[in-house]
């Protein structure tokens, strides 16, 4: 069995990431997708900086292992994970090996979402690492401002979307 951990690196996120790859482990391969293009383009690099040691030292990845994937749209998460899923699947086919790809959604909304769409659709494995508490050393703000996001969408997985007179 050939396993490979498709992981959303996102900031703040490498204590989860790090937990999800130890649970795997071991590991064959990881591919991290960071958002690219993105509203800051920096953010990729970023991201990439902050998991720089876990990626090269700790889970031996290869900077060639890198998916980049537009960060408001989850259908090119989506295609990016269906086409290298199905490229694993042709090429260990060839050798008598399964490949087993787990995805690890975390952080990055739009980009989970199009993680979990590429699951349902090629029946894959979800490990997610969910937050039991938080502790907070600060008061609590007075007012909380929410920005409007610059971007809405809407998928709808299942069932008719209009009624049917």
């Amino acid at each position: 069995m050939i396993t490979c951990e498709t992981k959303r690196c996102s900031e703040g996120k490498i204590q989860a990431a790090t937990t999800m790859y130890a649970k795997l482990s071991p590991i064959d391969e990881v591919c991290p997708i960071l958002p690219f293009p993105s509203q800051n383009p920096r953010r990729g690099d970023n991201i990439l900086f902050e998991y720089h040691d876990a990626l090269t030292q700790e889970w031996g990845c290869s900077l060639l292992n890198i998916i980049y994937a537009h960060e408001s749209n989850p259908l090119d998460v989506y295609r990016s994970v269906s086409t290298l899923h199905s490229i694993r699947e042709q090429v260990f086919r060839e050798i008598g090996l399964t490949p087993v790809t787990v995805l690890s959604p975390a952080g990055w909304r739009i980009g989970s979402l199009g993680m979990l769409l590429a699951a349902i659709e090629l029946n894959l494995p979800v490990l997610y690492v969910e937050t039991l508490g938080y502790t907070c050393c600060s008061t609590v703000p007075t007012e909380v401002v929410l920005q409007n996001p610059d971007l809405k969408w809407h998928i709808w997985l299942t069932g008719d979307v209009y009624k049917q007179n």
